[in-house]
Order: structure tokens, then sequence, then C-alpha cells
């Protein structure tokens, strides 16, 4: 659950009117309490890419990159995937090329990062200038609040 905001707060006694009071009935629910509900959530974010110079279609794509929490809160689950794209822009969208997923374990604390490799193949019919995506936490498993929609960062390559 992820309530967050604000809310009113107020019990009701005998809610199921079990118990007999007489003409008393309609007196067993108290005044609304104001209450505001916060989280202190995590931020993942890409933060750095590495890339070779050039590549060759049909080989394997070395890509590192750096994963930084620049929220408040630590990571409120203890695994989740990064993914890699290769797309024609900054954006991540269905006609993606999808090179593979890294999964990551351990928390990760507010201010901290983690860097990760992973090894792709490329298609062997790639031409052409690419973005390589880098998405952290691709399915959302880090509750980040409204700071999920800032998880993919996308270096531009040229590798004609």
């Amino acid at each position: 659950m992820t309530l967050e905001g604000n809310y009113q707060v107020f019990v009701i006694a005998d809610s199921n009117n079990s118990v007999y009071e007489d003409s008393n009935e309609n007196n067993n629910i108290s005044s609304a309490f104001p209450i505001t509900i916060s989280r202190n959530t995590p931020d993942l974010q890409v933060t750095n890419i590495t890339l070779p110079n050039a590549v060759t279609p049909g080989q394997p794509l070395s890509v590192i990159w750096t994963v930084t929490n620049l929220g408040v809160g630590r990571a409120n689950t203890n695994y989740w995937y990064d993914r890699v794209y290769l797309s024609l822009d900054k954006n991540v969208s269905g006609d993606d090329i999808n090179l593979g997923s890294v999964y990551r374990s351990g928390m990760l604390e507010p201010s901290a990062t983690y860097s990760a490799t992973g090894t792709f193949l490329l298609p062997v019919n790639l031409n052409g200038s690419y973005y390589v995506l880098v998405q952290t936490d691709r399915d959302n498993n880090v509750i980040e609040g409204a700071f999920e929609n800032n998880n993919v960062f996308a270096p531009y390559r040229d590798w004609k």
C-alpha cells in the first residue's frame, strides 16, 4: 500500500451494532481527526553510462552504468532489474530494441550508488545512430512516489 497525502481518521465503536444501547445507538462515531501521511521515498537515477567508441553489428556490446539513490529514503525492496535498450530517441517506447536486463539485489541507501555491467548481443542489421537507454528499476519494484518517471538515462552514440 502506498498511502500518501491528507486523510481523516475516525473511530466507530460497536460498528456491527452487537451491543444493545437503546436510544444511544447513534453516538458511536468519533469526530474526524486530520492526519497527513508522507513518505521518505528513494529516487533511483542512472547517473553515468560508459560505452565503447565503436561497435560491430552482430557482436557483443558491453555497457557499464552507475545508479544513484538521489532520494531521502532507502530503496524499499531488496531487488529490481535494470534494462538496456537501443533507441532512435531518448524515450523508452515500443519500437526500441530491448537488449536485455541485469538483476540488482540489495538495498540502496540515500546518496549511495552501485555500478552494473551488461554485455548484450547487437542485432546483425544494426546501422545508424542510436541512443543507449539504461532504465533502472524497469518494473517499478521500488516505490519512488513522484520520482518514478526519471529512471532512464540516454547518452547518444553515433556508430556509423
